[in-house]
């Protein structure tokens, strides 16, 4: 364990991540006009290699549903870590 920590050190990896959120109930055609045109600039090869030299990150891109479930997954992840740790927004 590290100090303390519930769960093992080796079980333990923090990752940088950013996604683009809009309100609960948008427009399914709003959410996929607005997908396309993301996935479609991140693409460009000036843009990943400039997110790559100034943040040392590979741009990933995806669906609306990779990322929800993705977001989902970090909550299940991490919510034993904060809980067991006894942290809390103030």
């Amino acid at each position: 364990m590290c100090r303390r920590w519930p769960i093992p050190c080796r079980d333990l990896e923090a990752l940088v991540w950013n996604g683009i959120l809009g309100p609960a109930g948008m427009e399914p055609a709003v959410v996929g006009a607005a997908n396309r045109i993301f996935n479609a600039i991140m693409a460009e090869p000036a843009v990943r290699e400039s997110v790559r030299e100034r943040q040392a990150a590979d741009v990933v891109g995806g669906t609306p549903e990779q990322l929800g479930a993705f977001i989902q997954a970090e909550i299940a992840r991490w919510t034993p870590l904060i809980r067991g740790l006894g942290l809390r927004l103030e």
